[in-house]
């Protein structure tokens, strides 16, 4: 798979991450279908989902990556970017009507980062054993 392809693909996921967390907190009446369902979601369900959602995007990130030689640099880039994008979206929800920045969704992000970075170290050790 060509590395634009990957890029896109990683981007495209960090899009999706990011209307998401800009869906304003609380519905109003003339709001869509999705924002209701989005604002609606149960806590544990967001908090879960927090963890997955930075899981799966320091993985695609390590994927996404693959061209740098260092595996420990390429890891450790997807884990810092994957961390930071957590850390700029909890920011940025001060700003989002019905929604704020906590802390704990950003140690929540973290541990989902590591846990991706744990994932990958997995998917990466079984791919060289079939090479």
């Amino acid at each position: 798979m060509s590395q634009a392809l990957r890029l896109a693909i990683t981007l495209s996921f960090m899009a999706v991450m990011l209307g998401l967390s800009i869906v304003p907190g609380e519905a109003q009446d003339s709001d869509s279908f999705f924002i209701w369902a989005v604002a609606a979601t149960p806590t544990l369900l967001q908090k879960t989902l927090h963890v997955l959602f930075y899981a799966v995007l320091t993985v695609l990130w390590a994927w996404t990556l693959e061209v740098m030689q260092s595996v420990y640099l390429r890891l450790a880039v997807a884990v810092c970017v994957a961390i930071g994008f957590g850390i700029l979206m909890e920011w940025a929800q001060i700003y989002i009507p019905g929604r704020f920045g906590a802390l704990g969704d950003v140690l929540l992000n973290a541990l989902g980062a590591f846990l991706g970075l744990g994932l990958a170290v997995l998917l990466g050790s079984a791919s060289l054993r079939r090479a």
